[in-house]
């Protein structure tokens, strides 16, 4: 499975929001700039479109986007009369964690340059 604009345009749709930017733009840019263009092996594309329909709905958090709960994931399997493994939720949970590293650790940066220190405030 290639990783095209279909299967990421929710995430970045919802991560354009966060940073205040039009979605429709932010997908394009992102897509051009960084080449959505790497290959998913076979096994695991089920669990990618399953983290990308529970990414979909992730809460966003006051500095970060929010980790999914075993809560979240087991009433969406429920919802969508999917019978889950420990492996499934595993794998889920593997994804949702390089996702919150990668995309927290970018938020953070974003937020970084865009602060400025204030007079007396030292670090």
């Amino acid at each position: 499975m290639t990783v095209t604009k279909a299967s990421t345009g929710a995430h970045l749709r919802q991560l354009a929001k966060t940073k205040g930017q039009d979605p429709e733009q932010f997908v394009e840019s992102k897509i051009a700039d960084e080449g959505y263009e790497t290959e998913c092996p076979f096994e695991l594309e089920w669990h990618w479109r399953a983290f990308s329909d529970l990414n979909a709905r992730r809460a966003l958090g006051f500095n970060s986007f929010d980790p999914l709960t075993f809560q979240e994931v087991g009433w969406w399997a429920k919802l969508a009369r999917i019978e889950l493994t420990p492996f499934d939720v595993d794998v889920i949970m593997a994804i949702d964690d390089v996702f919150l590293e990668v995309s927290n650790g970018r938020l953070r940066a974003t937020r970084d340059q865009n602060q400025k220190p204030r007079s007396g405030y030292r670090r």
